[in-house]
């Protein structure tokens, strides 16, 4: 992502939660995929099962309600009990 003032912002809000650990000064704590839902659903897969993050440890932004309902729907069976579209 050329333009990084949308990591900054998400820093910025989550910095300081109790509910969730601040890694904002960790290199690489915090990126951003570009593709279609398969190379979203691959990540997320990778991430859960050797990267040691829990699905509740990942955050996925979408353009609108109507593409978080379809990317929902996309997932796994599995991933889709742990996700909601909120």
């Amino acid at each position: 992502m050329k333009d990084n003032s949308l990591q900054k912002e998400i820093e910025k809000f989550y910095e300081g939660s109790e509910n969730i650990e601040s890694k904002s000064n960790i290199q690489g704590s915090l990126f951003f995929i570009d593709g279609q839902f398969g190379d979203v659903v691959a990540t997320i897969n990778t991430l859960i099962s050797k990267g040691g993050y829990n699905p509740s440890d990942i955050l996925v932004l979408a353009n609108s309600w109507k593409e978080a309902e379809r990317f929902h729907a996309y997932l796994p069976k599995p991933l889709q009990k742990n996700a909601k579209v909120v």
